[in-house]
């Protein structure tokens, strides 16, 4: 993956190209007599999640994909419009799993721990939903309180009611858990640069399944294992103990 270059506002201004999702086989172009909706949604979610809501301009990717700026208008509306529904498109599974995942019935921190590893998947298919909540999340506006009611709300709910029920019946706090594994845990895949970076020498590629498998893992059993540290009252007796 690769950081892409600004789109510009302006639509005669020269632009370099930025990535958008590669279209797939046997789909023909809108302008070819097809429209696939579903790679044009996620194709603008890259968009807005790259460059901002104020950083895209349609004309400039309805040029990126191949299609007229007549057909996004008449198939969209606005630039807000089709944010919408863009965003509709790409978190509507988070927020279905997520809720699949903790209406299970079993171990308390077993279901935690399913929740986390599958959240940390689903960032590692989706790194575009991490980014643009990452973008939308640091000003207030009706597009956050959009992603919020709609999906974060939502998909947050069970791991809420899960949390007012840990095993030493103290209710642990939602918003850390919920930094904790977004940006602790998924922020990864939405900074794929910055991972690359951290190699230090280390040839395993961090995007490959197992990679993804494996970092989901880990980072679930530190999270659980020290909630489960915190509950039994073992990080209460250590912190006040001292190596003199």
């Amino acid at each position: 993956m690769s950081t892409a270059s600004p789109v510009p506002t302006d639509p005669h201004h020269e632009e370099r190209k930025a990535p958008c999702p590669p279209r797939r086989r046997g789909r023909p172009r809108s302008d070819e007599g097809g429209f696939d909706r579903a790679h044009l949604l996620e194709a603008a979610l890259h968009a807005f999640a790259i460059h901002g809501y104020q950083g895209v301009s349609i004309r400039t990717l309805a040029r990126e994909l191949g299609v007229s700026h007549n057909l996004l208008n008449q198939r969209f509306g606005s630039k807000q419009d089709l944010w919408y529904a863009a965003v509709d498109h790409g978190f509507g599974s988070l927020t279905d799993e997520l809720q699949r995942v903790m209406t299970g019935t079993g171990d308390w921190y077993a279901q935690l721990h399913a929740a986390i590893t599958a959240f940390i998947r689903h960032s590692a298919r989706n790194p575009d939903l991490l980014r643009l909540v990452d973008t939308e999340g640091a000003t207030p506006s009706e597009r956050l309180d959009h992603l919020v009611d709609r999906f974060i709300a939502p998909a947050t709910s069970p791991l809420r009611r899960h949390l007012r029920t840990a095993p030493d019946g103290e209710s642990l706090p939602l918003r850390s858990l919920h930094f904790l594994i977004t940006r602790g845990g998924a922020a990864l895949y939405s900074s794929p640069a910055l991972a690359r970076s951290l190699d230090e020498g280390d040839t395993t590629d961090p995007f490959a399944a197992e990679e993804i498998e494996q970092h989901a893992k880990f980072v679930a059993d530190v999270i659980v294992e020290g909630i489960r540290a915190r509950t039994s009252g073992g990080v209460s007796a250590r912190a006040g103990t001292s190596d003199d």
